[in-house]
Order: C-alpha cells, then sequence, then structure tokens
C-alpha cells in the first residue's frame, strides 16, 4: 500500500509552456505549498526520461535548481508523469527493467517523495495498465515511503451518468491484484460543470471504495478533484464552481484539491485562493 496522501491542496504547473512564474512564485502568490509538476515522459522510439518528452530537457536535471529552491521554502513538489500527449513511459517502453531505472533517477534526481500518474488520452490501453501495476509494486518495494498517486479520465456511463472510464476502473483492478494500494485517485473533471463534477466524483468514490475494500471515509481520503480552472471554449468553471467543490470537500473529507493549471489562474490566483488551506479532517 502507497503511504497515505499528505497533500491536500495540489494544482498543476505545466512547467515547460509559457510560463513567466516560478514555482516558488507561485506559491507566494496563491499560498498554496504543493503543485503537481507536468509532466515527465518518453518521446517515440526512446528510453530516456524527459520534460514533455523533449530531448532538450532531461530529467532529472532539468528544472532541477528551481525544484530544489521551492523545496528549502518548504514547497512540496508531486513529478507528473504522462498527461494528455502520448508519453507516458509505461506507454513508450515496454520493458519493466529500463522503466523501473528510469522512474528511480527521476524520483532520486529530485529527491521526491510524491508522484503522479496522469493516464489519459490514447495511453489509455491495457498493456500500459499491466506495466503501471507491476512498475508502482516495484517502486513501493524500494521506496516504501513513496505517496503514488493517480490523475485519471471520467465520462459518461450508458445511463449518461459521470463515472471513472473503463480504462481507470480497470486499472484499479490491476492495482488490487499487485497488492497496490494508490494514495490518490485524482479525478480530472474537466470541461463539464459542477453538478456533473460532483456525481462524477460519488462515482469515483464508489469505485475506489469497492476495489480496495475501503470505508466510505477512507475512501474519500483516496480521492481528489481537478477541474480546469477558468475558460476553455465555451466551457467555463466558474469561481462560484470551486467554491462549491471546497465546501463539499469540507463535507466529505477529500484526500485533495487538484486544477489544471497554475499559469491559469495567475496573476491574481482567484482560484487558488480559494483552494489554499484546505485540509481534510
Amino acid at each position: 500500500m502507497s503511504e497515505k496522501w499528505d497533500v491536500p491542496v495540489m494544482p498543476y504547473v505545466d512547467m515547460t509552456i509559457g510560463r513567466t512564474y516560478t514555482l516558488s512564485t507561485y506559491s507566494t502568490g496563491s499560498g498554496i505549498k504543493a503543485f503537481a509538476l507536468a509532466f515527465v515522459g518518453v518521446s517515440e522510439g526512446a528510453t530516456d526520461f524527459t520534460w514533455a518528452g523533449l530531448s532538450p530537457d532531461p530529467a532529472p536535471s532539468h528544472f532541477k535548481e528551481e525544484i530544489d529552491a521551492f523545496k528549502k521554502g518548504g514547497g512540496v513538489p508531486v513529478i507528473s508523469f504522462g498527461g494528455s500527449k502520448p508519453i507516458a513511459p509505461e506507454y513508450q517502453i515496454d520493458d519493466s527493467a529500463v522503466l523501473l531505472k528510469g522512474y528511480q533517477a527521476v524520483i532520486d534526481g529530485y529527491a521526491v517523495d510524491h508522484i503522479n500518474f496522469d493516464l489519459e488520452g490514447e495511453v489509455s490501453r491495457s498493456a500500459v495498465r499491466q506495466r503501471n501495476a507491476v512498475l508502482v509494486a516495484g517502486l513501493l518495494k524500494k521506496y516504501p515511503s513513496l505517496r503514488v498517486s493517480y490523475s485519471l479520465e471520467v465520462d459518461k456511463d450508458n445511463n449518461g451518468r459521470f463515472k471513472l472510464t473503463d480504462f481507470g476502473l480497470k486499472l484499479l483492478k490491476d492495482l488490487h491484484n499487485a497488492k497496490v494500494t494508490p494514495a490518490l485517485v485524482n479525478a480530472l473533471v474537466e470541461y463539464i460543470p459542477w453538478a456533473s463534477a460532483k456525481e462524477a466524483l460519488e462515482a469515483v468514490h464508489g469505485s475506489v471504495k469497492d476495489a480496495f475494500g475501503l470505508t466510505d471515509a477512507e475512501a474519500w481520503r483516496h480521492i481528489g478533484a481537478c477541474p480546469m480552472y477558468g475558460k476553455e471554449g465555451t466551457f467555463e468553471w466558474t469561481l462560484q464552481d470551486h467554491k462549491a467543490l471546497r465546501t463539499f470537500a469540507e463535507e466529505k473529507n477529500l484526500g485533495c484539491l487538484s486544477g489544471w493549471e497554475a499559469k491559469r489562474d495567475a496573476p491574481d490566483f482567484a482560484y487558488g485562493k480559494i483552494q489554499a488551506g484546505y485540509k481534510p479532517k
């Protein structure tokens, strides 16, 4: 079992595109002490772990000075692997030893004890699930105090109700079979309004509870929520939606409030300030 999730607020920061703020300035402006750093991956045909799958930005050397400074100021970096592009290491590499070695290099190089697997889009395949379950079991043997989180998509079932995708549901079973209980399942409730996000979170709660044999309270502590800050196309996650999510989190003792992403929230950090200071009981 992964260690208990202890990062109650964790927005994403896209580390490679258009940032004008450092992690430390994001933290100062928003009052948030932890971020999921997006995304480390592997480009097609390669085995080297890099930021956004870009060869000029190797992990674990690129951004190391910035990450170290953030940690020195009390920040908690959560290295996130994968994302919406097909660069998840388990998608590109089928050798379990090479995978394990690559992840160990990143964890050791940045000296982190929190990681996130953001598995979505094209990489949602059975081979990725199976490789990931084996990988995480191996990582937890080497790093017993490692806190492992997942960010997984939601979609509608045949009755039009939101839930984890079939890939996500099968991944939970694979992890259970590998004797792994993730510390957090972060539901990607992006591009849907609050009422649908609430429905999705309740469904994810039931799935996590059943998959790992948890109580109601334990299952809520294993769940996070990640909306898309602000307006994207015709969709908008409003500040009122975000306040409703915070209230729901306090009622249920949700394990984590996340969000995509800090750059979209700068410079005023209106969304971040709503979730800053949240902590489950």
